[in-house]
């Protein structure tokens, strides 16, 4: 980018263009303040998104935690039971399954 009589004059690496900014430039406070609310306006519709959705985050979360209670308590009795099963099988050499 060069600057060039209070604007500036674009140019792009791939195709060699010249784009010349230096006639339409009404301030020089435009592009700092255009660049502001561009970079600002994602994160205001992010935090209205999740400021609505607040309440079905908290919902689905309720759900999971449920699921999760009963993941563990599946997940330790097929641990327990697995344990079972070894432990007669290896160490008591009873032959459990076939």
């Amino acid at each position: 980018m060069t600057i060039h009589g209070g604007g500036f004059i674009l140019v792009t690496a791939s195709s060699n263009v010249l784009i010349d900014h230096t006639n339409g430039v009404a301030s020089h406070a435009a592009i700092p303040a255009i660049y502001g609310i561009a970079t600002g306006l994602p994160v205001l519709v992010f935090a209205v998104l999740i400021a609505t959705g607040v309440r079905r985050v908290g919902a689905a979360f309720d759900r999971l935690t449920a699921i999760e209670l009963w993941a563990r308590r599946i997940t330790g009795a097929a641990f327990i039971l697995a344990g079972i099963l070894y432990s007669l099988t290896y160490i008591f050499g009873i032959p459990v399954l076939g």
